[in-house]
């Protein structure tokens, strides 16, 4: 029977998804939400790239590798006198347990690239969300604002026709 040989991971995890959707959330505080955005904005913009970047280097090492093992395998078959078959050859580097492993390496980094596009979008919606929240803040204000003004008025058209009384009320001479 054999065993597999252990294969070195080559996928840096760089989003964690736990801590996207943390930082996603809006705190209780609008102000430092919205101080905030852009630079994780950056951050997870930054973190994409990297992705990206990570993917198509592995792109790149599984082109060697399937170059590296086709021609291995021709050579053999070449040192064996055999004619070498590309059909299957092309099936035999895709089986082949460097391939594969590269290949599900591949996957990995294309699913860590997906994140980061998750993450970058979701910020996004974030700052639209914090648009709109700022947006609902200042018109409550002002709604607070104009019931504080209407209040006063009131007060002050109360406090003037008390003294509009007063001044009508005819004065009592003592006796």
């Amino acid at each position: 029977m054999t065993t597999a040989t252990p294969r070195k991971k080559i996928v840096r995890d760089l989003i964690d998804p736990d801590k996207l959707m943390d930082d996603v959330k809006i705190a209780g505080d609008l102000n430092g939400s919205m101080m905030e955005q852009a630079s994780l904005f950056v951050h997870y913009g930054v973190l994409q790239a990297n992705a990206l970047r990570q993917v198509h280097d592995i792109e790149l090492l599984l082109e060697v590798k399937k170059s590296q093992v086709a021609k291995a395998m021709r050579d053999a078959l070449v040192a064996q006198e055999k004619k070498p078959v590309e059909a299957a050859i092309t099936k035999d580097v895709e089986l082949h347990p460097d391939v594969v492993h590269l290949t599900r390496s591949l996957n990995e980094a294309k699913l860590i690239l997906d994140l980061g596009k998750v993450g970058v979008e979701a910020f996004k919606q974030r700052r639209d969300m914090l648009v709109q929240l700022g947006a609902n803040g200042r018109e409550e204000r002002k709604g607070e604002v104009r019931t504080m003004g209407v209040k006063s008025m009131a007060q002050r058209v109360i406090a003037a026709r008390a003294d509009a009384d007063a001044a009508a009320e005819p004065t009592r001479q003592p006796e």
